[in-house]
């Protein structure tokens, strides 16, 4: 999840400044809210933007 404002150019260089790696590809979607419930009241979850990075072969990055 990245922020709404964020460009595929400001993915790729925070990701390469961040994990050391080298990033071949940026893909980016905007995802709608859902509506939730709790309760009485009814609401919609805010709208999020996604992004899918595809790395160079010889570079990986363990989170585990």
């Amino acid at each position: 999840e990245v922020h709404k404002l964020a460009t595929k150019s400001d993915v790729r260089r925070a990701v390469e400044e961040l994990f050391n790696v080298t990033v071949l590809r940026v893909h980016t979607l905007t995802r709608k809210g859902k509506p939730r419930r709790t309760r009485f009241r009814s609401g919609i979850t805010g709208n999020w933007k996604k992004a899918i990075v595809t790395l160079d072969k010889e570079h990986r990055i363990d989170f585990f």
